[in-house]
């Protein structure tokens, strides 16, 4: 969470908190509606920071493998939607996910943990 608030200027973080608060309290209240509010795009912008840097980050600390099984693992339920990054990422301009070549991957890195 600290990686990710750095990407945020810091005269806003204190005002991004307040949001995340705000958008937090609002969902417990009414979870099915939530995904459903229109975004700005100053927090598409910022989202797409957070999510650059936070994936950088990975891939910087890890072998491209690893950062590939971590990556790609599916968080079975623990998000929202199919919990799986390359479902998100397949059939967006300029990107053609091998979802088999994903599941591999993130299938070998958790055999390994396991053993």
């Amino acid at each position: 969470m600290e990686t990710a608030l750095a990407c945020v200027p810091a005269d806003l973080r204190l005002d991004v908190l307040r949001k995340l608060t705000d958008d937090e309290t609002e969902r417990r209240r009414q979870p099915f509606l939530f995904g459903w509010k229109k975004r700005s795009h100053a927090v598409d912008e910022a989202t797409s920071v957070i999510v650059q840097v936070l994936v950088r980050d990975i891939a910087n600390c890890h072998s491209k493998a690893d950062a590939a099984a971590v990556l790609f693992l599916n968080h079975h339920g623990r998000g929202t939607g199919s919990c799986w990054l390359p479902d998100y990422l397949d059939g967006l301009p300029g990107i053609t996910v091998d979802r088999k070549r994903c599941i591999e991957v993130s299938e070998r890195k958790h055999r390994r943990k396991a053993q």
